[in-house]
């Protein structure tokens, strides 16, 4: 009788006995943070066309 488990890994797909959440990322793996946010992208954005603005009217 073969029993598999009920849950994968999200991080390398292995089967895993606990529930993902649960499951802590390696060192090697990015963390969500890592990639920023919607409203840090917009600010940084934003700056950037200020900045343009400004080097347009000088």
């Amino acid at each position: 009788m073969t029993c598999s488990a009920p849950y994968r890994c999200p991080y390398c797909g292995a089967l895993a006995w606990r529930e993902p959440r649960e499951i802590e990322p390696p060192v090697d793996y990015c963390h969500g943070d890592a990639h920023g946010s919607p409203e840090e992208y917009r600010e940084e954005s934003s700056e950037v066309a200020l900045e343009e603005d400004l080097d347009a009217d000088a």
